[in-house]
């Protein structure tokens, strides 16, 4: 692969949705750890989802998320981040796995006056739920968000 060339690797499969219902589709795409490949997430994951109600919130987190792992841990430095998507009936849990940190993500203190360091402010006010698992070899930093159930 060259470095301009297109994301490492795609796979799906179909798994038990959040009430163990089967058939809701996962998917998971591995991207190389440059800042031009958030957008490639973001379009990823709108098209892992299709048309839902909460399409633009999940993009947005989705981009937060990929963004702090290529500023904030060992994914930014010509490493990889993989993002995965488990949608339900009427929510999704979107999860992005990096290469590692000594440092915990936790959500910065909201400053009107600073260009940076919302990111997980921004998850934690607008996912329904969110967390991270892992440690400085790789980390997942995900959220959960629902929204109401179209008849």
């Amino acid at each position: 692969m060259t470095p301009d060339g297109p994301p490492l690797a795609t796979a799906a499969a179909v798994i038990g949705d959040r009430e163990g219902r089967l058939g809701a589709r996962s998917a998971r795409q591995m991207f190389p750890g440059r800042r031009d490949q958030v957008s490639q997430a973001r379009q990823f994951v709108a098209d892992a989802l299709g048309p839902v109600a909460g399409l633009d919130e999940v993009v947005l987190l989705v981009s937060e998320l990929c963004t702090n792992a290529l500023l904030h841990t060992a994914s930014g430095d010509s490493g990889t981040f993989e993002v995965r998507v488990l949608p339900g009936r009427s929510s999704v849990r979107v999860e992005v796995r990096d290469d590692g940190s000594d440092q915990m993500p936790v959500p910065g203190s909201p400053d009107a006056v600073a260009e940076d360091g919302r990111g997980l402010g921004l998850v934690d006010l607008i996912a329904d739920q969110w967390g991270h698992f892992g440690d400085m070899r790789g980390r997942s930093v995900f959220f959960e968000l629902g929204w109401k159930a179209s008849d």
